[in-house]
């Protein structure tokens, strides 16, 4: 008898660390939090037709809720594109920082269409985003893909760019002056924006 209960409790505890690995991870409950560190947001400009450059921002926050509802915070102060005097152009003149510090995405995602994937297993979806930023509001159909990185962690990702343009938000004016403090012939007014958000609970 005594040999019959170890072997169960060893084969027990062997399932349960998935064939004597490391222990399954249980899923938890609660929101699921963005890891900044761990995701990136990046947009596209191009200057006199033809020069692409690609900008991010390095701090931002969010969460989504076991409901659904998505909230990002994205703080433009933190924005970067490689020249340091550019980037105080782009706070002072284009998002105007001093009044409006932060851009506000929000969502709300469909949970059940992608509750149930399995670690590796990635779904697309297709959603409406609000953006606030610059004291104006728009919103974008998006199209993203959801990849279930394990129990408590998710990726997620733009399967296309978002296409933003500058009168979207009143920033054509600003967009005017860059130009003409860096001696350019254009800037494209329309910028493509990615993602990449690791999500954990």
């Amino acid at each position: 008898m005594r040999t019959l209960i170890l072997g169960l409790t060893a084969a027990a505890f062997l399932s349960g660390c998935g064939g004597g690995g490391a222990p399954v991870e249980a899923e938890n409950t609660g929101p699921w939090d963005l890891k900044g560190k761990e995701s990136s947001i990046l947009y596209t400009t191009v200057k006199n037709n033809s020069i692409a450059e690609t900008n991010s921002f390095s701090l931002f926050s969010g969460e989504v809720s076991n409901g659904g509802d998505v909230q990002i915070d994205i703080a433009l102060n933190s924005v970067k594109t490689n020249i340091d005097t550019r980037d105080e152009r782009m706070k002072k003149l284009v998002f105007k920082t001093v009044d409006y510090p932060s851009a506000v995405i929000n969502a709300t995602l469909p949970m059940a269409e992608f509750s149930a994937l399995t670690t590796g297993e990635r779904k697309f979806i297709v959603d409406e985003i609000t953006v606030a930023l610059a004291g104006k509001t728009a919103s974008f159909e998006t199209q993203f893909l959801v990849t279930r990185l394990g129990a408590n962690k998710v990726l997620v990702e733009s399967a296309i760019p978002i296409m933003v343009e500058a009168d979207d938000f009143d920033l054509g004016a600003g967009v005017d002056k860059l130009q003409e403090l860096a001696k350019l012939d254009s800037i494209t007014p329309v910028v493509p924006v990615t993602f990449s958000l690791v999500f954990k609970r």
